[in-house]
């Protein structure tokens, strides 16, 4: 036996098994292996073939899948006495596959580590009840085009744990929508939560796949409100989902006839000539209408498209019939209804499409359709002229940019909530209602990556597009760069020898009209050109220079036409006076380099080549300058810049910007919305922005600099507006997106923290819950522009053994300050004891710490002046609703203050503190908003064992006194953590503090943890806002 044909073998035995039956693997192996002529292996040594198996290898990948659809199915298929009692992603389900799989008991922690589960990084789910069992997979369910989307991924480049995590994303979420088969039709509603340029494309392609699998027949997929958008996304399903067999249809093996014929002429024979004539315009008849044949696509011509090898319906799957294609938009059937044909190839006529023996043939169409009212008005009346019952029809409308267009924006008439029947809705959110009021097995699945717009939707409003059964929150890959990558949500951490901000953000100087001086214009410009010769200088040493292939800069200052094009005339003017190529130009470039790029690059580089110095690729600069230049011309000069900027369709099919021609792009895009929304910007590098918004999730999309960044990570410059004049405020755009990316990371967090079941089975919060979780931290920017309040309110909330902090403080010019000194000073008193704690990083903290009852530091809590009574009134009565319970209750709180003996860390007196000065840190109030950053990340981990979080207890911060004080608490203690920070006005300077220092120049900041004991899971309790309305979840704001 050889290891190779062993893991063959496994692979291929694990690739048989059901995604609901793990099955003992030994005597399946070993059958295959007899077969074979070979020696039968133990179990011991299918679990080392396991570990052993490398990233590339299929062994591993097939595993990663397998464990991926066990661990989120809802339940394991039966296996006689076997009946399985374990929740889905729990460590009970993994133990159970291990044991059902036959793997010894002493390997389940190595392949737990090897193996991580995938929903711990692929999604998190909030649900309501749903009115069914499990359904998905169905017993003898094909996976026929998830089979083959999943390959073309693979060759892609995406790795095991990519595609292991995107089939437990997409089997969680298809199988929350209706069972296609059930006799009474159900419309499930969900929302899919991801990152900004995350790739959710991937997600929904795959949800795609495997809804046609489980036999969905009409898939409408609605893009965003432009036509690039909607082309982009045709082609890209066609190339990795449809398949070239569905785009040809019967075309294909007669286009594939006529040319073996064409090759085999003889040219010796005397009828060559004509016969060559015949053929050859029997093909170009063949390909008219079959548009990347005609088109002569590059991608097309190249083999790129899916080929399955056979037609589906050869394989007994549904063929894909495309109602839309790259080239045309749906304009209506006219005459030609018998396309929307849904009888057609259906196996029992007596019985419903969607029956048994039904459901698993007959054709699937697909309409990729922008949001366009007249397009969709047209879809929907074909829709209604059809044959087949729309009753009947299992649908599947993916709303892609769902906060787009989709949502009823239109103000109602009057306060009092008017009758449902009669609500007004914008036009494309009627005609989405429209097909769901006429299709009831028709399911909606929203996606968005700002999700604000579309949870504050009415819920009580049925024809409405809110997300009543599930909201999923998607993790973006390791490789992601998004907020967390850009901006600093955690304090710096010793080991960063700089901070996001500094690695990443350039601060932009505005004139009075709010665009960019044209100093600030050069800067960004150099950085371009200075970033485009390393891209160049990288792509000859690396064997993937596709990653390297595109160079783009976007500037985006404004709203209207008329500032894109003077910010278009001032890149131009820069541009040319740029004079890169000669010795000033190189010399502005060095110092460039040895000023900013060179740090940032020894910093950030992540794998990427780093250059020793500049003279490394200087020579490639004048390269840069020339493919910058390339194709666009403006009065017979090179023009560098693109204008893109909606007022006319044919801009987005300029040449110079189409990302998939071979040569690259490289040029520098002038524009507004249109190129915010849906318009992917490939190889964004530099970004010159100064447009201010007041709605959060609109400013979230314009944030085109997020995604993936392989290669040139460490040369991304976020040019961002400062001392904008907006109204009465001074708006610091970098400020702003770190506000809304603390906000953001907050309501996600929120989800991943509620998402999941209690212990009887129900959920710990459902989406019509969620809206109370949108926070604000800039009072002048928004979440979104809705103009409704919800009815339900969260009146306690709670979750244990996890810190969290209370650092939202009352404006310094309210003497808040000075009032929480003096509250605090009751609990200082009790800090009489002295010890150390270990932080994460291993070193010793020093701390003054006591032990206080939970009703004081209840009391504290509703003393504290917070920037607002009720921003966490919810948090403060859970921690009072748990004190004298019997169960999960909260008797005390170990309060502890660090000491920071570093000499460099300014002391002060602190009125109540015994013995001796306390430490002041520098934590800068930000400007307009109410927070300060938060507790040290560093001291959390033995907080937390004190409170004991299951995952600290053991860990290298529980050390004894840790140890002594979780035992003496058995389980009902918490922890406070006490900071004090300088708060001068519009500053923070701890070292210029004296003895006698006004109590309103230091805060007091409070970091908590309950003890886990209290609430393991988390708890969420509701009520109403208006008791009169108990049974409305929403009302209108007045």
């Amino acid at each position: 036996m050889t290891t190779t044909s062993a893991a063959a073998a496994l692979a291929s035995e694990l690739a048989r098994l059901s995604a609901a039956d793990p099955r003992p693997l030994l005597a399946r192996v070993n059958l295959a292996l007899e077969e074979d002529g070979l020696d039968p292996v133990t179990t011991d040594e299918l679990a080392e073939l396991l570990l052993m198996a490398e990233n590339s290898d299929d062994l591993r990948a097939k595993f990663y899948v397998k464990i991926g659809q066990w661990m989120s199915i809802e339940t394991l298929a039966p296996r006689g006495k076997d009946v399985d009692s374990t929740r889905a992603q729990s460590t009970e389900r993994r133990i159970r596959i291990h044991r059902r799989l036959g793997l010894p008991e002493s390997y389940d922690d190595a392949l737990v580590t090897a193996f991580p589960d995938t929903a711990k990084r692929a999604a998190h789910v909030i649900e309501s009840d749903l009115p069914w069992e499990p359904w998905f997979p169905r017993n003898g369910q094909s996976s026929f085009y998830w089979d083959h989307y999943a390959e073309v991924l693979r060759k892609k480049g995406f790795g095991d744990e990519a595609i292991a995590d995107l089939d437990s994303a997409t089997s969680t979420i298809v199988g929350r929508l209706a069972d296609p088969s059930r006799a009474e039709p159900y419309q499930s509603k969900g929302l899919v939560v991801g990152y900004v340029q995350s790739g959710k494309t991937a997600n929904f392609a795959g949800s795609i796949a495997k809804a046609i699998d489980a036999g969905y027949k009409l898939i409408i997929v609605l893009t965003g409100t432009i036509e690039l958008l909607r082309k982009q996304t045709q082609k890209r399903l066609d190339k990795e989902l449809v398949g070239e067999e569905n785009v040809l249809g019967g075309a294909g093996r007669n286009i594939d006839d006529l040319k073996e014929q064409l090759r085999e002429l003889d040219p010796l024979r005397g009828d060559f000539a004509q016969r060559t004539r015949e053929l050859s315009a029997k093909i170009e008849s063949l390909k008219k209408g079959v548009d990347y044949v005609e088109q002569d696509d590059e991608d097309w011509l190249k083999g790129k498209f899916l080929k399955f090898g056979i037609m589906p319906r050869q394989a007994g799957v549904p063929s894909i019939m495309r109602v839309t294609s790259f080239s045309d938009d749906y304009k209506g059937l006219k005459s030609q209804l018998a396309v929307f044909d849904f009888d057609r190839n259906r196996k029992d006529l007596n019985s419903p499409i969607w029956a048994d023996g039904n459901i698993g043939t007959g054709d699937v169409w697909l309409a990729v359709v922008k949001k366009n009212s007249s397009t969709l008005k047209k879809l929907r009346a074909d829709l209604e002229l059809m044959q087949t019952s729309l009753v009947d029809i299992p649908a599947l409308i993916i709303d892609d940019e769902a906060d787009q267009a989709s949502v009823n924006t239109k103000k109602q008439k009057d306060s009092a909530r008017p009758d449902k029947d009669e609500v007004e809705r914008t036009a494309i959110n009627g005609h989405i209602a429209g097909i769901l009021d006429a299709m009831p097995r028709s399911q909606y699945l929203a996606y968005t990556a700002t999700p604000y717009a579309n949870v504050f939707v009415d819920p009580d409003d049925a024809k409405n597009i809110f997300p009543k059964d599930f909201i999923v929150a998607l993790e973006p890959s390791k490789e992601y760069m998004g907020a967390k990558a850009y901006h600093d949500i955690e304090p710096q951490s010793d080991g960063d020898a700089m901070s996001n901000k500094e690695a990443y953000y350039r601060a932009v100087e505005v004139a009075a009209d709010g665009m960019a001086t044209d100093e600030s214009v050069r800067k960004a410009l150099d950085s371009y050109v200075l970033s485009g010769a390393i891209k160049l200088w990288r792509r000859e040493i690396l064997d993937d220079p596709g990653s390297l292939k595109h160079h783009t800069m976007m500037v985006h200052e404004g709203a209207k036409t008329a500032e894109h094009a003077e910010s278009k005339r001032s890149v131009e003017r820069e541009w040319q006076k740029g004079d890169y190529a000669s010795p000033r130009g190189m010399a502005r470039l060095r110092e460039l380099w040895d000023n900013d790029f060179a740090a940032v690059v020894a910093e950030r580089a992540d794998g990427a080549p780093i250059p020793s110095g500049f003279d490394d690729f200087k020579n490639y600069v004048p390269r840069v300058v020339q493919l910058v230049n390339r194709g666009s011309q403006t009065d017979g000069s090179p023009n560098p810049v693109i204008l893109v900027n909606g007022t006319r369709e044919a801009e987005y099919k300029q040449a110079e910007i189409n990302f998939d021609s071979a040569q690259g792009v490289w040029k520098i895009l002038v524009g507004g919305t249109k190129l915010s929304r849906g318009f992917t910007v490939e190889g964004l590098t530099v970004t010159l922005y100064t447009r201010v918004s007041i709605a959060a999730d609109t400013l979230m999309q314009m944030a085109r600099w997020f995604g993936y960044r392989k290669y040139y990570r460490d040369l991304v410059r976020l040019f961002l507006g400062s001392g904008i004049q907006k109204g009465r405020k001074d708006v610091d755009l970098y400020q702003a997106f770190t506000s809304i990316a603390r906000d953001e990371e907050d309501f996600r967090s929120e989800l991943v923290q509620y998402s999941g079941i209690r212990e009887d089975g129900k959920p710990i919060l459902t989406p019509m819950d969620v809206a109370p979780l949108v926070s604000q931290r800039l009072p002048w920017l928004k979440p979104t522009g809705a103009n409704k309040m919800y009815n339900s309110e969260i009146i306690e909330d709670g979750i244990g053994g996890k810190v969290r902090d209370l650092n939202r403080l009352a404006p310094r010019s309210s003497n808040a300050n000075a009032a929480n000194l003096t509250a605090i000073r009751s609990l200082l008193t009790r800090t009489t004891l002295r010890g150390n704690f270990i932080q994460s990083t291993g070193s010793d903290l020093d701390v003054a710490y006591g032990v206080v009852p939970a009703e004081e530091v209840v009391r504290l809590l509703k003393e504290f002046e917070f920037f607002d009574p009720e921003v966490y009134r919810s948090k403060i009565a859970f921690i009072e609703s748990r004190i004298g319970k019997k169960v999960g209750g909260i008797d005390d709180f170990v309060v502890f203050v660090p000491l920071y003996t570093e000499s460099t860390v300014a002391r002060v007196p602190i009125e109540g503190f015994p013995g001796e000065d306390l430490p002041i840190l520098k934590r800068k109030r930000r400007n307009d908003r109410a927070d300060f950053s938060g507790s040290e990340p560093k001291h959390r981990p033995a907080a937390e064992a004190i409170a004991g979080a299951l995952e600290r207890i053991g860990g290298k911060s529980d050390n004894q006194l840790t140890q002594s004080l979780r035992s003496e608490g058995n389980g009902r203690r918490g922890v406070l953590m006490l900071y004090f920070a300088a708060d001068q006005i519009e500053r923070s300077d701890p070292e210029s503090l004296t003895h006698d220092y006004d109590p309103n120049d230091i805060a007091t900041l409070l970091s908590y943890v309950l003890p886990f004991e209290s609430a393991p899971r988390g708890i969420v309790r509701h009520s109403v806002r208006a008791p009169e309305h108990r049974d409305h979840a929403f009302v209108y704001d007045a």
